[in-house]
């Protein structure tokens, strides 16, 4: 049917992200990567047990350094997917005064119930990282701003 209104996935569209561990990665990417490391996983556990249990004496022995032989191929599957599949993060190197979503998420502060709040009030350490990061002057302009749109009314 042509005149079919139900909206179709295109190759165009933006991939689902998803955040694991504070990284942003492909849904996609992480189904592969779980595809690489659970079979691998396991069957390296499952001939590890199996070899050791037939070359040692000791069953519990040979079933602990299985274990301790699996945790290393997670280990690796895990170094081998973050070079496979690297995060998702989106990286900006503009300072935050030429942002527009900067100013406009000051705005937007300026008109919650808590306001910008005070900016003598920062702890010393705190003004100190926000001047560091030149974002302590655009909270003192915006708080001033406030203010003057305060006394105006």
């Amino acid at each position: 049917m042509s005149g079919d209104p139900t909206p179709r996935a295109t190759s165009d569209a933006e991939p689902e992200l998803i955040s694991v561990w504070n990284e942003t990665v492909k849904t996609r990417n992480l189904f592969k990567a779980l595809l690489i490391s659970v079979p691998l996983t396991l069957i390296g556990l499952l001939v590890a047990e199996k070899a050791l249990t037939g070359a040692m004496e000791d069953d519990e022995i040979a079933r602990t350094y299985s274990l301790l032989i699996g945790l290393a191929i997670v280990v690796v599957t895990a170094v081998v997917n973050a070079k496979l599949f690297r995060p998702q993060r989106i990286v900006t190197t503009e300072a935050p005064g030429e942002s527009t979503t900067f100013e406009e998420a000051l705005r937007d502060l300026e008109v919650e119930p808590g306001g910008l709040g005070n900016t003598s009030a920062v702890p010393l350490e705190v003004r100190q990282e926000m001047q560091d990061l030149g974002l302590y002057e655009a909270f003192v302009e915006a708080e001033e701003r406030s203010a003057r749109k305060g006394g105006d009314n």
